[in-house]
């Protein structure tokens, strides 16, 4: 049933569901298109009432298509964000706000699996997902051109929030940011921006985080970006006119190009620190900005990347695997010495049990550690120190694949653990167990939001992480907390680190 909100903005039409409202596609920003392509985000501080906001509006440009894809056009106009909530009263409830993932180049607000309705229904609590600049049109780092677009987009989003959520029953001093992946990544920026000062006042990061080595940063971008982008435009150069005048359609195509093909290195367009909006210092813009004043979950999947051993690879497209993407990517990217890297690999021969662990899933624990898990402990290690951090690891396995994958967790997050809005090998039945995780964890991201502690009945005492012990709790049947987990591995990274210092 449609309804109608009287907020100062003007009136908004919203859909009351059984038990709560939502309103989705709601503009935030100005379209960022024509003049304002490649522009900073303009806020929205006024609307020709009323709104309509029963239906998702348009994804922003994608670089390809996600899996399994999502069913909503691509456009510029894209700067939206939706908001479930239990009633449009005075009630000041606590936000969550949700940054979605997508390597910075996919993703959207608004697919299924995202729904924040049922997440808002259980704790009492207003949930927004918002959207912001992919790729080129989000990321581009060309003279001329303002830097992070795509994080200003966040932060603009974040300041609407502000200013208008009290409308919809959320209390603009009680916001929580999360997000997954580079959703998780752009809430670890957001914490260093100095412009995102004072818009949230709590920290999810789920499967992702940033670097304070520059030299450990996959995901830094390539120095030959521009190069390759203007070579796919058919021009050796193009100042901020010439590129507000092309054809939407040109430049992705020159942006589809460059990332045909790529897998998890030589990502283009990603936040970059410019001075201004991101720090140059990252670690030391942590360590005396804003971040003191946040308490942080932080945690991955147990099984980020199962590439070898969930069986879907086979034969010599292993070998290729191995030899291409560990050997030349990684290796190159981080120039990682080889004698370095066959150290580091010992210690995963001594640490997974063989024949239990298959010899290419070595590589898969070590490309996932990488990317993840190391960066994980070091931004805990540093926050541990300014605030309170909670860490944790998702264990529970998709029985399928018998592997707990990147974007497992957030059909249990997000309370929909029968979603199929993922890939089929991790389709679940929603049996009772399944079902009581997912319990566990939309009341552990509930209670932080509202309270900055994680701990409920239902859960083993969840401590906080310190350095002397590492506390981390596994979501799993049954979830506990494990001391120092996988700690001979970390050793072997740390020796790493004092090696390359």
């Amino acid at each position: 049933m449609k309804i109608t909100v009287k907020t100062r903005l003007g009136d908004v039409i919203g859909l009351q569901q059984e038990q709560y409202q939502e309103f989705l596609g709601i503009r935030y920003a100005k379209a960022p298109e024509e003049e304002l392509r490649f522009k900073p985000p303009v806020l929205i501080d006024e609307w020709q009432p009323p709104q309509d906001a029963t239906q998702h509006g348009p994804m922003c440009y994608q670089s390809h298509k996600d899996d399994p894809q999502i069913d909503l056009p691509e456009s510029e106009d894209c700067l939206l964000l939706n908001i479930y909530t239990p009633a449009t009263d005075e009630t000041q409830r606590p936000v969550m706000v949700y940054i979605h993932g997508g390597g910075f180049a996919i993703g959207s607000a608004s697919r299924p699996r995202l729904h924040g309705g049922y997440l808002a229904l259980r704790g009492d609590v207003v949930v927004v997902s918002i959207q912001y600049r992919l790729g080129v049109l989000g990321f581009f780092n060309h003279q001329g051109i303002s830097p992070n677009l795509g994080i200003q987009d966040q932060i603009c989003a974040l300041q609407w929030i502000q200013k208008n959520i009290e409308d919809y029953g959320g209390d603009p001093q009680n916001v929580t940011i999360f997000g997954q992946s580079a959703g998780s990544m752009s809430v670890s920026w957001l914490i260093v921006a100095p412009g995102a000062k004072g818009l949230f006042h709590k920290a999810i990061g789920q499967s992702g985080t940033i670097s304070f080595d520059d030299k450990m940063n996959l995901f830094a971008g390539s120095k030959t970006t521009n190069t390759k982008f203007f070579k796919n435009l058919k021009t050796s150069n193009a100042d901020l006119k010439s590129l507000q005048v092309l054809p939407i359609e040109t430049i992705m195509q020159a942006e589809k190009k460059m990332m045909k093909g790529n897998f998890l290195t030589d990502r283009y367009f990603f936040p970059f620190p410019d001075g201004k909006i991101i720090p140059k210092d990252i670690k030391n813009a942590w360590k005396t900005g804003h971040a003191k004043e946040i308490p942080l979950i932080l945690g991955m999947n147990a099984d980020e990347l199962p590439l070898f051993s969930s069986g879907a690879i086979f034969g010599n497209f292993k070998q290729w695997m191995v030899k291409t993407l560990i050997m030349k990517g990684i290796q190159k990217d981080i120039k990682l010495p080889k004698e370095r890297f066959e150290e580091l690999m010992q210690a995963y021969w001594e640490y997974y049990p063989v024949p239990k662990f298959h010899k290419y899933a070595m590589y898969e624990a070590f490309i996932a550690d990488m990317a993840f898990w190391i960066f994980t402990n070091k931004v805990a290690e540093l926050h541990s120190t300014l605030n309170d951090v909670y860490m944790y690891i998702f264990n529970y396995k998709a029985p399928k694949i018998n592997a707990s994958p990147h974007c497992f967790e957030l059909m249990f997050v997000f309370g929909n653990p029968t979603s199929k809005d993922f890939a089929e090998y991790i389709w679940l039945e929603g049996t009772e167990e399944q079902l009581y995780l997912s319990d566990q964890m939309m009341d552990s991201w509930i209670n932080f939001a509202r309270t900055g502690n994680p701990n409920h009945k239902e859960l083993p005492t969840w401590e906080k992480y310190e350095e002397s012990q590492r506390s981390t709790m596994f979501f799993d049947v049954p979830s506990k907390i494990v001391k120092n987990p996988r700690e001979s591995l970390r050793l072997a990274w740390e020796k790493f680190f004092d090696s390359q210092s």
